[in-house]
């Protein structure tokens, strides 16, 4: 599936060049040789067209802050400094050179530097491998398994967003979308054109001599104008060059999500490379998250430039604006494919937007406040914020200076670049298209937060955190976490969202006024204005609550037209407090996108569908794989392993293979387990399935309902646990005779086969038809629906099997409910509960597997100094 340059073929290969970075950090030896030919060739180096010179200046200008520039002035006298420096070193070192010369201990010099500056060795190209995104698409319009899933309507306008077609871009975007629509009774398609008479107005002085006179002066007099027609382009028939398709022929529109960043790929040598991946807007979220659909661009090789990485995408891209003829599931088809969102890190983000790095002051890629006002909520967004056609005439502005300092004024003074970026080529709003991302900017918000915190503590201070941190009880279903004092550095980002969710918990558990530095505690106090001692410590435990809340907020799957609201409330109160607490907040970046994060979610329905926390993760997978390819040409290595993925993964959804004329039956007749195993990027341990069992089960565990199979009961329970469970169960056996009914059953046996086991799985098949396996273990949190209550929570006490009447095995869980008291907790803003005891009769304990809904979905936290459980309102699944 590799090819070269051919169009017809999969990988495109691309000529790159190597930036100079010789300016910022000379290679000494390399300087050296270049030193000693200059004698015999010192025009060489100095010729540059005027070209190049735009061009390294263009460079120069990205790669430095305002507050950091060097001048080209103190680099030429640096530079002249160290030639007249290292002429000794050179004759010195020549000299050495032909004493080991003559010694027979090294080739000549004059070979060595020959070897050295031959092209094979010293290249300003390298080779840069690319897949098409026209195979791209082809491959995913004739996957069945994806094609199905895939939304082509027009845009949804639903009280609950979720998806890219609940929000404004899809409905007001021709490229995405219905084709079509209805006004007045009358069907326009896009691109249908209104004749429109098009008229001048003239006042009295504008109407030429033969119009006017004394009457229509008079007229004028009480504010009568007078309408003049303007001359209109008429396009003959014959001057259109092509028809549009046949309005039977099917039209799949496109939305395409383009992600840049660049990761690491060996630990101890910084070797970067610049991933870009492509996602299709018109799969649901749920399809969105798998790992499998994001599907890969190409890698920008270490010290290659994007924009001529991306120069074969964008001609194949212009094709698809206009509409494409292709074959989908053996017919024609019309297919519009248009740029729909580009996501990438802050710093790249700012350049695919043609926008200034964010530490410049200008340096937002949606509004043009200053340094100094970025967490200035009250600003007046509309009146700065930056609006494509106003960009526009910026960049040409820019452009048609002729002076090169001319030139970077007018960059600082608008924060722009010196070009626009190569995607603005595309049909997009550069602006609105390229929004901030709050999966890096939410982390990097707690991961300050954290830092500054922890320099709050006195010593007694970091000994408590210490314990309570480890005290904690943690999800189960979370990996450990560093220590945040000693190991902050080693977080990754999810941590950092994860630290979030439990920081104001563990704070409130232990800190007093002696946790914290008296110095510190007191700066406190007197930037929030208070006097008294303990007003310090609360402030500290807020801004963790209005930073968890806020992120819950940010990460929620779903909107409502009430939960915009809330959400700009959640943003405008984490914006005001912290900077008030913390001064390192103040204009900070990362907080100042808090302005423009109502704008986006109403864009594209959520935040979510604009958040990379998971093709962060497709990082870590090639990442991974980097260590098993050659080491050599990395990138070219990466794309053969995962072509060869995804070619299976197309053969295993039954996808269609152009090259043969009949369909591949191979791999649609494997068996269930093999599909399963192909079915995803890679392989996962199943750590529970692989646990060595403690008790083989001989009778199989039967299902009362249709949508829970496999189930599989582990670890028997000890008798004295059975014990202190059945202590709990005073009606254990009316409750079994009501369990039974539910099940469809008249009676049960009173003493028939039992057994107790902590933890129990199945496979559970959800309402659109996505498999997913279930893990229940003693003490986990989970979900019930009630009729008259709603959503229900309880802990699991026990799991067990009990034989009924048809000597089939069924599986049963015991809960605790939990209460709502209807209390609000004064500090943490989270509501109250009380735990069922074995005296409280009011509900059942015993239900089957099948009542519950989610596991793990919330989560409680037990507090000693009130005996009572708050439930974690800023719980959630982060990725």
């Amino acid at each position: 599936m590799l090819r070269n340059k051919p169009r017809k073929a999969n990988i495109a290969t691309l000529p790159f060049r190597i930036r100079n970075n010789f300016r910022r950090l000379p290679n000494r030896f390399y300087y050296r040789i270049m030193m000693t030919m200059k004698k015999c060739d010192d025009d060489h180096i100095e010729q540059r067209s005027d070209n190049e010179q735009r061009n390294d200046n263009d460079d120069d200008l990205e790669q430095r802050s305002n507050n950091e520039e060097e001048s080209d002035e103190e680099y030429e006298t640096m530079l002249s400094d160290n030639e007249e420096r290292h002429d000794s070193d050179i004759s010195e070192e020549k000299l050495f050179v032909d004493e080991a010369l003559a010694k027979d201990k090294l080739p000549s010099y004059d070979d060595l530097v020959d070897i050295i500056m031959r092209p094979e060795f010293n290249r300003d190209h390298i080779m840069a491998y690319q897949l098409s995104i026209s195979d791209i698409i082809w491959n995913v319009l004739n996957n069945p398994s994806l094609l199905k899933e895939m939304y082509f309507g027009a845009g949804v306008d639903s009280k609950t967003k979720s998806e890219y077609w609940h929000g404004t871009l899809w409905a007001e975007s021709p490229l995405f979308g219905q084709e079509q629509l209805m006004i007045s009774g009358e069907i326009y398609q896009c691109g249908d054109f209104y004749r429109l008479r098009i008229q001048k107005v003239l006042d009295y002085s504008d109407l030429p001599g033969t119009f006017k006179g004394e009457l229509r002066q008079n007229r004028s007099l009480s504010g009568e104008v007078w309408l003049q027609d303007e001359p209109f382009l008429t396009i003959t028939t014959s001057q259109i060059s092509e028809k549009p398709p046949s309005p039977t022929i099917p039209v799949y529109k496109l939305f395409l999500d383009i992600y840049y960043d660049d990761f690491g790929t060996f630990r101890n040598v910084y070797h970067s490379l610049g991933g870009v991946y492509v996602q299709f807007g018109n799969m649901p979220a749920r399809q969105r998250k798998l790992l499998k659909n994001h599907f890969v661009l190409g890698f920008v090789p270490f010290g290659g430039n994007f924009n001529e990485f991306m120069l074969p995408f964008i001609s194949e891209m212009k094709e698809f604006e206009q509409g494409k003829l292709m074959e989908v599931n053996g017919q024609d088809a019309w297919v519009i494919a248009g740029l729909g969102v580009v996501t990438a890190d802050l710093p790249q983000g700012n350049d695919m937007c043609g926008v200034l790095r964010h530490n410049a002051n200008k340096g937002c890629r949606t509004c043009t406040a200053s340094r100094e006002s970025l967490t200035n909520f009250s600003q007046d967004v509309p009146a700065t914020s930056r609006y494509h056609h106003i960009t526009d005439d910026q960049f040409k502005e820019i452009f048609n200076k002729p002076a090169t300092t001319r030139q970077r004024r007018l960059c600082t003074e608008f924060g722009l670049r010196t070009r626009p970026s190569i995607l603005d080529r595309l049909l997009r709003e550069r602006h609105l298209q390229t929004p901030q991302d709050v999966y890096h900017a939410t982390a990097g918000k707690i991961g300050r937060l954290l830092k500054l915190t922890c320099e709050l503590f006195s010593q007694k201070g970091e000994d408590e955190f210490i314990k309570a941190w480890k005290n904690f009880e943690k999800p189960k279903k979370w990996s450990r976490l560093p220590n945040p004092i000693s190991h902050n550095a080693s977080f990754m980002m999810f941590d950092y969202l994860r630290l979030a969710m439990i920081m104001p918990f563990i704070l409130n558990s232990f800190l007093e006024t002696s946790s914290l530095k008296e110095n510190e505690s007191r700066s406190i106090l007197r930037r929030i204005q208070e006097s008294r001692i303990n007003m310090a410590k609360n402030v500290i435990i807020a801004c963790w609550v209005y930073v968890a809340k806020t992120m819950r907020m940010v990460f929620e799957s779903k909107f409502t037209l009430d939960s915009y609201d809330e959400l700009q409330k959640c943003l405008e109160e984490e914006m005001k407090i912290l900077p008030k607490v913390f001064p390192e907040f103040a204009n900070l970046p990362n907080l100042h996108i808090n302005i423009h994060l109502l704008v986006h979610a109403r864009t594209y329905g959520t935040l979510i569908n604009t958040q990379v926390g998971i093709k962060e993760m497709v990082h870590r997978i090639f990442k991974a794989m980097v260590p098993r390819t050659n080491c050599k040409n990395v990138e070219l290595d990466l794309l053969k392993r995962y072509t060869t993925l995804f070619a299976i993964r197309h053969l295993v959804d039954e996808g269609a293979d152009q090259r043969l004329s009949q369909p591949c039956r191979g791999f649609a007749t494997m068996s269930s387990n093999f599909r399963n195993l192909l079915t995803n990027w890679y392989i996962t341990e199943d750590k529970v399935s692989n646990e060595q069992e403690l008790e083989e089960n001989e009778e199989a565990i039967s299902s009362p309902v249709d949508f829970i199979t496999n189930i599989i009961l582990k670890r028997s329970l000890s008798h004295q646990d059975r014990e202190n469970i059945m202590k709990n169960l005073p009606n254990f056996k009316s409750e079994l005779l009501l369990l039974f009914m539910d099940i469809g059953q008249k009676s049960a046996l009173i003493y028939s086969q039992m057994g107790w086991y902590e933890l129990a799985t199945y496979t559970m098949e959800e309402s659109d038809g996505v498999f997913s396996k279930v893990h229940l273990h003693i003490s986990d949190v989970v979900t019930i629906h009630e009729e008259d209550s709603g959503e229900c929570y309880a802990i699991i006490k026990g799991i067990f099997k009990y034989k009924g009447n048809d000597d089939k095995y069924y599986a049963f869980i015991t809960i605790d409910w939990f209460d709502n008291i209807n209390r609000i907790h004064n500090v943490l803003k989270c509501p109250l509960f009380r735990i069922q005891t074995s005296q409280d009769i009011r509900w059942r304990r015993i239900f089957p597997i099948s009542i519950i809904d989610h596991v793990q979905k919330v989560h409680f936290v037990y507090d000693t100094k009130i005996d009572l459980w708050i439930k974690n309102n800023y719980y959630f699944t982060a990725i």
